[in-house]
Formats: C-alpha cells, sequence, structure tokens
C-alpha cells in the first residue's frame, strides 16, 4: 500500500483551502485505486514531520509557503520521498509596495533567521513532481526568493470557480462595499482583526464618510467576535451589517 500525506489548510472554513483539499481527494479516488494508494489528510493528530509511513508529501491549500511547512517538505525531499506543491499560496504580515503594472516591488525572499528558506524552497521545486501556485502574488515570492519558475505554474484558486449566488432584487438605499475581516492567525496584513485601531478596522472610516454601506463577512476564528465590536461604530443607521461564514461547505 503506498501512503500520499496531504498538507492543508483544512478544518477552518476556508472554502478555497477546502476545496483544494476535496479536488485532490476526489481525483485520487477517481484515477488511483484505493486497493494500492491511501491518502490521508492532515487532520488533528497527524504527524506532518513524520514522512516514515508517507511514499509521497504534498503541500496543499492554503497560505502554507511559509518556513515551517516549506522545512517540511524539503526534509521530505531530502528523504527521498516523492513530493507535489498542490496550489499553495503565499502571504504577508507587511503590507506590500506594487508598481503601475500591479507587480510588487517589495523584496519578498525571506531574510535573516529565514535566509535559508529560499534555498530549500528552490531546492523543494527541483524535485517536485508538479509545482502549483495560487495566484500571481505567490508566484512572485518564487521568483524573489530564486525558486526556478520554468517548475513551477499558477494553478489557481477552485473557489473563483464556484457558481455566483443568487442576487438580491431587493435594491440598496446606497452603495455598498463589501470587507473580507479576518487574517490566518494575524499573520497576514493588518496583523489583527481584534482591535478596531488596526489597519482593517480603520479602512472602514473612508468608507463610512464617503455615504457607503460596509458588509462584513466575518473570517476565522476570532473573527465573528471582533466585529460585534467594529460593527456598532459605523457611523449612521443601517451603515454596517455583519455575516459569519457557514461552519461547512
Amino acid at each position: 500500500m503506498k501512503r500520499i500525506l496531504y498538507l492543508g489548510w483544512i478544518g477552518f472554513g476556508n472554502i478555497g483551502d477546502e476545496l483544494m483539499w476535496l479536488l485532490f481527494r476526489d481525483l485520487c479516488r477517481n484515477h488511483l485505486s484505493s486497493k494500492v494508494y491511501d491518502v490521508i489528510p492532515s487532520i488533528p493528530g497527524v504527524d506532518i514531520r513524520n514522512h516514515g509511513p508517507y511514499d509521497t508529501i504534498v503541500l496543499g491549500g492554503g497560505s502554507l509557503l511559509i518556513p515551517g511547512y516549506i522545512d517540511v517538505m524539503y526534509q521530505a525531499a531530502e528523504k527521498g520521498k516523492k513530493v507535489l506543491i498542490w496550489g499553495s499560496g503565499h502571504d504577508r504580515q507587511e503590507f506590500p509596495h506594487m508598481d503601475d503594472t500591479g507587480r510588487i516591488s517589495t523584496p519578498l525572499a525571506y531574510s535573516g533567521e529565514h535566509r535559508p528558506t529560499g534555498g530549500k524552497l528552490a531546492e523543494v521545486a527541483r524535485q517536485s513532481v508538479f509545482f502549483g501556485v495560487r495566484g500571481p502574488l505567490s508566484m512572485q515570492f518564487l521568483e524573489h526568493s530564486g525558486v526556478p519558475l520554468e517548475r513551477t505554474v499558477i494553478s489557481g484558486d477552485p473557489g473563483f470557480l464556484l457558481p455566483s449566488p443568487a442576487r438580491s432584487e431587493r435594491k440598496a438605499s446606497r452603495p455598498m462595499i463589501g470587507v473580507n475581516w479576518g487574517t490566518a492567525y494575524n499573520r497576514i496584513y493588518g496583523g489583527s482583526r481584534g482591535e478596531p485601531g488596526t489597519p482593517s478596522g480603520r479602512s472602514a472610516s473612508p468608507v463610512d464618510m464617503a455615504g457607503l454601506r460596509r458588509y462584513h463577512l466575518s473570517g476565522m476564528g476570532s473573527g465573528p467576535g471582533s466585529l460585534r465590536t467594529v460593527v456598532p461604530e459605523a457611523r449612521g443607521p443601517g451603515a454596517c451589517q455583519a455575516r459569519s461564514p457557514s461552519p461547512s461547505l
């Protein structure tokens, strides 16, 4: 029996990351014999640093192109395991600067204590049977890190392929802007979704001043709690609505 370990951001209500796992699982079921292959997702209790029981290690959906997960993939490749990158992405807490073409001008490669991460990622790319990333900004991270781009592709986020929900025929009294409220354990831009004074909270002020209505979609973890603090601060009756994500797909 050949065993495949799928490392993904599973069980946190992020629909794109969940779809990445479901797509991989279903493709394996359709094309690999269950008598020969066993696919194990990285649910709680699975030791992702123990490569011994597995023949293949897959880094899947989520913002997982970060030192800890890259180390896991690098060590697996060094031990002769087959490695595969299945649409992983990269996020940053620091706000990146972009030029007029939309390319990031801020250096994205890790420095300081994490400087070796770029070399490890490049080696993972050289040994991967497939290396697909979530989008162009993640691809720029690879470029800045010295990864051989001829070994990589932008595979995309399957969440964008879902059909749009039915639109309400009710017309809003004022134009509305959507705010995706939440970060991955405060590791990306904003730093903390729990305080109205953070960049995420302050960004709403110009919206209120322009007379727009806000619709906040809560992210993971502490998102709903922080929204209970932020929403009442909206100016004017009916200026702000909030909704938490569904616990399931």
